[in-house]
């Protein structure tokens, strides 16, 4: 007889750090909702002599499949089982549900925190044959051009032809010092760093490099650590699993949409971002104390002392050249670290505003939504885990 568990088949590459999030979602799926059986193709050294995509899956007899958009989809769709699509050369999959992702407001993302870093001049490095390369650019140069900066771009090929690295380091070579580049994925950005450490050019006080996706092991293995914009995949995957188990238990009653939708949720800055727009020490040393103490409740009197500046004259430095004051900038720095403890951490509210120092529950919540519009427990809830 048939179980009653339902049977998923999963096309996707865990060597991807995207469709890893995923993945680690749809286990979050079994952990905490419902038991499901997972199905993958086998790796290609243990398929046998004539081995066919199409005959495992039937071979399997799989309810539903979660997949990456592939060159089959054809024939898979032949087979008339509920599947959940993430496109990826085409904008929509038709017969599936859609998992899309909201490239536009990836590309606000990070050049919020291009901005926020310092940098005053922009450029923007992906691919010319990618719908969602294009869409992140868009998204990237009007939240650019809210503050006047217009971004140079390079858009080279993701099917690179021999010479695209020549190009790529003749473009580099090209830009201004210092500028800030968002790369359209992890896996470019890593190349741009590889191409400015191989050439001299300094990463991040000449080159600051922004990829996507935060794929934790390639941004960590980069020559320079790698800043990232982080996104919802794992939240999208635990739902991609339970829309297949509410098509499989319903097909006729059930609708294909809405789609389900992957969002960024905060930018993960690492080495490759680090960069102080100042030529003032005393001010670099201060923007460089607020972030090395982000995780203490440190005050302006603090900074001031830290610099050897009066708080006075520092206020006036702050607003002179950042046009923020000191107490927003620790802020920013405390609430932006909040978030991400929050997104990948399982610890409570009250345990993480405790580890930074903040006095209780509704202190840290009326601090972090002055900030981010949103509190705490509406965060994690909108952009967390499963």
């Amino acid at each position: 007889m048939k179980s009653a568990i339902p049977r998923i088949m999963i096309l996707m590459d865990p060597a991807r750090g995207y469709d890893r999030a995923l993945m680690r979602g749809m286990a979050h799926y079994v952990h905490t909702t419902g038991p499901v059986q997972f199905f993958q193709p086998p790796p290609f050294w243990e398929r046998w002599d004539h081995y066919s995509l199409i005959g495992f899956i039937q071979e399997s007899k799989v309810d539903g499949m979660i997949m990456i958009e592939r060159e089959d989809m054809d024939a898979l769709f032949e087979l008339n089982i509920p599947m959940v699509v993430s496109p990826y050369n085409r904008l929509e999959i038709n017969n599936a549900v859609n998992l899309v992702t909201d490239h536009h407001a990836i590309g606000r993302f990070a050049a919020e925190h291009l901005i926020t870093c310092g940098f005053r001049q922009f450029a923007f490095c992906g691919y010319n044959d990618m719908f969602w390369s294009g869409e992140r650019l868009a998204g990237f140069t009007e939240r650019l051009g809210e503050d006047g900066f217009v971004p140079d771009v390079y858009a080279g090929n993701a099917h690179s032809p021999s010479d695209e690295k020549v190009r790529l380091l003749i473009w580099l070579n090209g830009l201004a010092h210092p500028t800030g580049i968002m790369a359209c994925a992890d896996e470019r950005g890593r190349e741009l760093v590889e191409l400015c450490v191989s050439s001299g050019i300094r990463v991040p006080d000449e080159i600051g490099v922004i990829g996507v996706d935060d794929d934790e092991l390639l941004c960590d293995l980069s020559p320079v650590p790698l800043s990232s914009v982080a996104n919802t995949a794992e939240q999208c995957g635990h739902e991609a699993v339970a829309r297949i188990v509410e098509l499989v238990g319903n097909k006729k009653k059930c609708s294909l949409k809405p789609d389900i939708v992957v969002e960024p949720n905060c930018c993960v800055g690492r080495l490759s971002t680090d960069f102080i727009n100042t030529e003032d020490p005393a001010l670099a040393k201060a923007i460089r104390f607020i972030r090395d103490h982000a995780r203490q409740a440190v005050g302006v009197e603090g900074v001031a002392q830290a610099c050897g500046l009066s708080r006075r004259v520092l206020e006036k430095r702050f607003r002179k050249n950042l046009g923020i004051s000191v107490y927003a900038e620790i802020r920013r720095v405390r609430v932006d670290l909040f978030a991400r403890l929050l997104l990948e951490s399982n610890r409570t509210i009250a345990e993480i505003a405790e580890q930074l120092g903040f006095e209780g529950i509704e202190h840290v919540s009326r601090y972090f939504k002055a900030q981010t519009g949103t509190t705490p427990r509406e965060y994690r809830l909108r952009y967390g885990r499963g």
